[in-house]
């Protein structure tokens, strides 16, 4: 267990109760000397009394907002990097400010090739209505 790591998490400002919640049951199991936390997901359910699926939803959530970043591992639990900064706010653009863009497929100039060190990718531009 961290103090800092669970001081953090305490004071980060979220809008959804549960997602701080998780939150703070990761920075709970964070270990400072090796710099990540690994609690299962079952616990987190456990501790949250939440459904897996909603768990797993408010990792996402986490990830998102940038407070986390998951390591997954493949039959065991996953290891979690607290970012120990506060949570990004993500600003959808109103139509009214920008006009919509369209994006044009990319075309490759050459076959991918997974032999050659480099792929180009070229002629890909955005069409501004």
């Amino acid at each position: 267990m961290s103090i800092k790591a669970l001081d953090w998490a305490m004071d980060t400002k979220l809008d959804d109760p549960l997602a701080k919640l998780v939150l703070i049951v990761i920075a709970n199991h964070h270990n400072q000397s090796h710099g990540y936390a690994w609690p299962s997901v079952g616990h987190i359910c456990d501790v949250t009394c939440a459904s897996e699926a909603t768990v797993r939803r408010k990792i996402c959530k986490l990830e998102d907002l940038l407070l986390i970043k998951r390591e997954y591992r493949v039959g065991r639990s996953n290891h979690y990097y607290l970012s120990f900064k506060p949570p990004v706010t993500v600003i959808p653009l109103s139509e009214g400010d920008h006009p919509p863009v369209t994006v044009s497929p990319i075309t490759l100039k050459e076959p991918l090739n997974k032999n050659k060190a480099k792929t180009k990718v070229l002629d890909w531009q955005p069409n501004i209505n």
